[in-house]
């Protein structure tokens, strides 16, 4: 592809970095935990492959209240 690399990085070895990352979205609602169980989101996606439309996420878990969420945990 043309791409020639300087370095590697091996993602594990930047876990703190990544979960303040994680962390600092949620709290800015840039992002959420989905306690969605894969059963559901398969439901879901046969839903609406009945109804013939592409799934897209419902943001189920996006619309949780901050007091939900931690009882989720």
């Amino acid at each position: 592809f043309g791409i020639s690399w300087q370095h590697y990085y091996i993602q594990s070895e930047n876990l703190k970095f990544h979960r303040q990352m994680a962390l600092k979205l949620i709290s800015e609602k840039k992002a959420f935990a989905c306690f969605c169980t894969e059963e559901e989101l398969e439901a879901k996606k046969e839903l609406a492959k009945k109804q013939g439309k592409a799934y897209r996420y419902d943001g189920t878990c996006e619309k949780l209240a901050d007091i939900d969420v931690l009882e989720c945990e």
